[in-house]
């Protein structure tokens, strides 16, 4: 199984930091949080979780074309 494989994550991003990668996720309820997270384990080469809720979104933007077009070209 990959992450993209699981209908609860938006969002993979490899990122820098005491992490390798960053996924988006939406689950319903926390019962839904907790199954996901065990699905993740059973990912081979996934070690550990942390998780961080978001309670109010104040901006959220859509892809930028300009930005992620310069990205994939290098």
């Amino acid at each position: 199984m990959t992450f993209a494989e699981l209908s609860e994550v938006e969002e993979v991003q490899s990122v820098a930091g005491d992490t390798s990668t960053l996924l988006k996720v939406r689950c319903a309820s926390s019962a839904d949080l907790e199954a996901l997270l065990a699905r993740l384990y059973a990912i081979p080469g996934v070690k550990g979780t942390r998780c961080y809720m978001v309670l109010s979104t104040y901006s959220e933007r859509p892809p930028q074309a300009a930005i992620t077009n310069f990205a994939l070209e290098g």
